[in-house]
């Protein structure tokens, strides 16, 4: 399968860094059909101001038109779609019950291979970009969470993550929970009916392998949290990345 992705690194990271340092693979949100690339990149702002190597993962989404007027009518059309989905599964069981077409079945397994070669690329380049190999991570958001989860349960050595964090999103179907799966960091909404039962399915499937996991059930948020440092899933992360010796002390 060709792969195809991009990163991109704040240049503020390494100055900030005490090498070896940690590094964080940043997963936007888009539903597979967009990229929500400058709240990646806010995100990637907050983790190099902690001392992190941080990057963000373009990976690859479902083709859209490069006419304005027809991105426009595209862009109606899948959130149209998409609410309808919603409706009919109040709390959906997976993401192929929200975004059920072809096209972002076919895309999310490009997005999945997208998301492994980048951890494996950043692995493979640590000694060069002074990153401790066994300190990678990656944070994803909404449909870019789904992609972390995918790259656990597909259980490759080469793209093996040793810590993970799910923002309003992520599932583990039926697939089976490998006994390497990382410590874990989960932060979503009651009232994301998008997310909120999917998530609550992840921290149980991994409280109950006995597996390290930190779960934050906000009353009220909405889907996919405002990327602010005041806000309290940031607080909570970095503090959970403190106790992870991932960080120093955080200071918010």
């Amino acid at each position: 399968m060709k792969v195809a992705f991009q990163l991109a690194m704040p240049v503020a990271s390494f100055a900030l860094a005490i090498a070896p340092a940690v590094a964080v693979v940043i997963c936007p949100t888009g539903g597979l059909h967009f990229l929500g690339w400058f709240e990646g990149a806010r995100i990637a702002e907050w983790f190099a101001a902690h001392g992190f190597a941080a990057f963000v993962l373009k990976y690859r989404v479902v083709p859209t038109a490069s006419d304005p007027a027809q991105f426009e009518q595209e862009s109606a059309r899948f959130f149209r779609e998409f609410s309808q989905a919603i409706a009919m599964n109040k709390r959906p069981r997976s993401l192929e019950e929200m975004l059920p077409d072809a096209a972002s079945t076919h895309v999310r397994k490009l997005a999945q291979a997208d998301a492994r070669q980048a951890v494996n690329y950043v692995r493979s380049h640590a000694a060069e970009w002074e990153i401790s190999p066994d300190r990678i991570g990656m944070l994803g958001v909404s449909a870019g969470a789904f992609l972390v989860t995918d790259v656990i349960m597909a259980n490759d050595s080469a793209s093996r993550l040793d810590f993970a964090v799910l923002i309003s999103g992520g599932e583990t179907d039926q697939r089976q929970i490998p006994t390497t799966a990382p410590p874990l960091f989960i932060a979503v909404a009651q009232d994301d009916r998008w997310m909120s039962g999917l998530e609550v399915a992840v921290f149980t499937k991994w409280d109950h392998a006995g597996l390290p996991v930190e779960f934050h059930y906000f009353g009220r948020g909405g889907h996919g949290f405002e990327i602010d440092p005041s806000n309290p899933w940031m607080s909570l992360l970095g503090r959970w990345l403190a106790s992870r010796h991932l960080m120093g002390t955080f200071h918010e």
